[in-house]
């Protein structure tokens, strides 16, 4: 074994990047088991476990007491705040993208008369749909606190989000608009895994926003000094684009309204991309990937590998005419072989154009179509009279019926239930065709029923009457007897 007099190479430092920093703060939360993510999203912001001490730990700071008006994203690691915010009776704004992107939010204020134990119930998203309302930004609307997702953050209120730039722009149009005031607070909630002691300065431009107040489940943190963004904050021209103006439909206003009144800034070029994540695109069920060349060039491994080619397909033959058939017999070729005769075609029915009564004109023999018949049930026998049941009891079911109907030795062809509405329809038909059956009777049936066991909704029982008007009843031989 020999060894080198040289010293070995160290390896060059990375080059520290917020993307860098993402990626390592995903990774971290993942091994230690903290995200309740299994997969790492370095564009989203994470929901972590205890998540729900930071909401409430931030619910109980004096910045949060006092604030009459809170905004927030939809992020899902927000929604615990959301839900503190409807629970005190603030205001709350949500940005959700589609509607600030052209200038609104969701504002949901919960009426003070709403009794406590309803305000208990509600949750941040039955707020939305019961107390939202859409609403223009504009100076009218203060908001006190500001709260923004982040991945990762220090202790001197570096903020970093996904990445794509929105909290950023979204804060500087609320304070052109009036909306933000020296007093406003921007919190941020996160774990402790999430905060660093610091982070490189020069990774941070004039427009990324910092943070007033960092709760994490176990602390809160309060950057000191007070960073001064309400004059060093706004809305750059020059670090904004033409296609963030069309992502944006209310900067293009606000865009426009800073033209007419002199302004010259220019537009940055249109390079700020925002980062999306490839989506896998799986290949089609059937799909068979082309083999490679054997003669491929250098590096090419189709010399040792042998060639699949694809499965040659079947030619099919071509369909015959019957009057081909005719002509050439049952031969097919010059060759003189005997050809296999062709399946016949199933029909479910007669063809197009042919005459459903085939009775006498075949026996189905000599290519003569004969139509298949239909397998059908027994046919049922038709009704000649029908018996309502009503005032059935609601927990009466279809079953309880029929066998009431059995004890009392009575058959009909068919029950239509509406026991929900109370009722049930009995439909009967006449079997005196059939050899040793006497002809039912409306009066025997109905005196039958008099003993019918099942539960009524109302009084002592159930009431049967014929549904219809009779008009040809049938004397039994107890009433003739009589």
């Amino acid at each position: 074994m020999t060894t080198s007099d040289e010293p070995p190479v160290p390896d060059s430092p990375a080059e520290v990047s917020k993307a860098s920093i993402r990626k390592e703060t995903w990774t971290k939360l993942q091994a230690e088991g903290i995200t309740t993510s299994t997969n790492i999203f370095l564009n989203r912001i994470p929901n972590f476990k205890g998540i729900e001490d930071a909401a409430q730990r931030f619910s109980e700071t004096e910045e949060f007491l006092k604030a009459k008006s809170i905004a927030m994203n939809a992020d899902k690691a927000q929604e615990k705040i959301q839900y503190h915010t409807v629970q005190a009776k603030k205001t709350l704004m949500i940005q959700i993208p589609l509607l600030i992107r052209k200038g609104y939010v969701k504002s949901i204020k919960i009426p003070d008369d709403l009794p406590e134990e309803e305000i208990q119930k509600l949750t941040s998203r039955a707020a939305i749909g019961v107390y939202g309302k859409t609403v223009q930004l504009s100076e009218d609307r203060k908001v006190d606190i500001v709260v923004m997702g982040s991945i990762a953050v220090s202790k001197q209120g570096q903020r970093i989000g996904k990445g794509e730039g929105f909290a950023d722009i979204e804060y500087a149009m609320m304070l052109k608009l009036g909306m933000l005031s020296p007093e406003t607070i921007v919190v941020t909630t996160v774990h402790d895994s999430q905060v660093y002691d610091s982070l490189p300065t020069e990774l941070f431009k004039e427009h990324d926003v910092f943070v007033d107040l960092i709760v994490t489940p176990t602390q809160v943190i309060r950057v000191t000094p007070k960073p001064d963004r309400f004059e060093k904050y706004g809305l750059n021209w020059s670090l904004l684009s033409s296609r963030r103006l069309r992502i944006f439909p209310i900067l293009r206003q606000l865009r426009e309204k800073d033209v007419s009144a002199g302004d010259t800034s220019e537009l940055k070029e249109d390079s700020d991309v925002e980062y999306r994540p490839r989506r896998r695109r799986f290949p089609p069920k059937n799909f068979r990937p082309r083999p490679r060349s054997s003669t491929g060039g250098e590096g090419d491994v189709g010399d040792e590998r042998e060639e699949r080619t694809p499965r040659p397909r079947r030619p099919r033959r071509p369909r015959q005419s019957k009057s081909e058939g005719e002509e050439d017999g049952a031969l097919s070729g010059g060759e003189g072989t005997p050809r296999r005769p062709r399946r016949p075609r199933r029909f479910t029915g007669s063809r197009p154009g042919e005459r459903k009564d085939t009775e006498g004109e075949g026996d189905g023999q000599d290519g003569e179509f004969k139509p298949r018949r239909h397998l059908r049930g027994r046919p049922r026998a038709p009704v000649d009279f029908s018996l309502r049941v009503s005032n059935i009891a609601s927990d009466v079911r279809v079953r309880d019926l029929k066998n009431a109907l059995a004890e009392c030795h009575v058959r009909p062809v068919n029950i239509k239930w509406r026991g929900q509405n109370g009722f049930a329809l009995l439909h009967f038909a006449r079997t005196g065709g059939q050899a040793g059956d006497s002809p039912a009777s409306v009066d025997s049936i109905m005196a039958a029923l008099r003993d019918l066991k099942v539960s009524a909704a109302e009084g002592d029982g159930v009431n049967v009457e014929p549904m219809n008007a009779v008009t040809r009843i049938e004397v039994t031989d107890e009433i003739t007897s009589v």
